[in-house]
């Protein structure tokens, strides 16, 4: 736990603090998504590859690793503009991807953490 985080001893409500986090970033991840959509997704997105002339397998392995249905749009939207010619701009794009998408990821739950910081702050806990 970081210094700036001190807990005087309660240590039940840092543990639910924690809880907390994980369940809000599982819902925000899962909630609105549709499985058939991330599906056809994914579809288009080993299509779009095999068309451009790569591996079946290579789709899939892309596809699964991008996961969601924003960063699979993303990576088609690369594809279809960018043209790219080697499998290593490929990868490159979708590293960036993943990396983008965790940098988000890691900001909303920083939020959460200082938005329930200050509560506990404000209350006088």
């Amino acid at each position: 736990m970081s210094p700036l985080f001190r807990n005087n001893g309660d240590d039940k409500k840092w543990m639910n603090l924690k809880l907390d986090v994980k369940t809000v970033y599982a819902e925000a991840n899962w909630m609105g998504q549709d499985n058939n959509l991330r599906r056809r997704l994914h579809d288009e997105l080993v299509d779009t590859l095999v068309h451009m002339g790569y591996p079946e397998a290579f789709g899939h392995d892309i596809a699964d690793q991008l996961g969601s249905e924003k960063t699979m749009r993303r990576m088609i939207g690369y594809l279809h503009n960018a043209r790219p010619r080697s499998t290593e701009e490929i990868v490159d794009e979708m590293l960036a991807i993943c990396y983008d998408r965790e940098t988000w990821r890691k900001k909303k739950e920083t939020e959460y953490y200082n938005e329930k910081y200050n509560e506990l702050l404000n209350q006088g806990h």
